[in-house]
């Protein structure tokens, strides 16, 4: 069990799986020999103790349009974080993506319709978020400093 290690578990999408851990989410544990255990459910009957390491850390990332289907005492488990990936990404480059999708968007012929084309006609999967990743990416292939405008500007 990974609870074991001095690890940070991520679990998403995992709503079956989380009843079983209730003592574990509630921080329930039993110490014996200064070390912490906690009951994991295993089926009906079977509910093992488990050593859980004091570096042990678990995240659970649930997403914004399925908080209404968690139970409130689940919820209250856990301290609760509003992450979106524009809060995770330096300024610099949200302002060299949305340059690029304004680049992007004169490629599209105007006034054919609001269905036909879009950018996802012209790009599989786009999303803007990729945009951004490609940005990232660039800063990354070619050593590029965040503040360094002069070289940024030629990517």
């Amino acid at each position: 069990l990974y609870a074991e290690t001095n690890i940070t578990l991520i679990m998403r999408q995992m709503g079956h799986l989380y009843d079983n851990l209730y003592d574990l989410f509630n921080q329930n544990f039993a110490i014996s020999a200064r070390k912490k255990y906690c009951r994991i459910a295993l089926g009906a009957l079977y509910h093992p103790r488990c050593l859980v390491h004091d570096d042990f850390y678990c995240i659970v990332f649930i997403h914004k349009r399925d908080l209404d289907q968690c139970d409130p005492p689940f919820l209250n488990r856990f301290e609760k974080h509003i992450i979106d990936i524009q809060a995770l990404v330096h300024p610099r480059h949200w302002s060299l993506s949305r340059q690029l999708y304004t680049w992007i968007d004169n490629f599209l012929p105007k006034n054919l319709g609001n269905h036909f084309p879009l950018l996802q006609h012209l790009f599989v999967d786009y999303s803007q978020d990729q945009l951004c990743n490609l940005v990232i990416d660039a800063f990354e292939q070619f050593n590029i400093s965040i503040d360094d405008e002069e070289k940024s500007e030629n990517i």
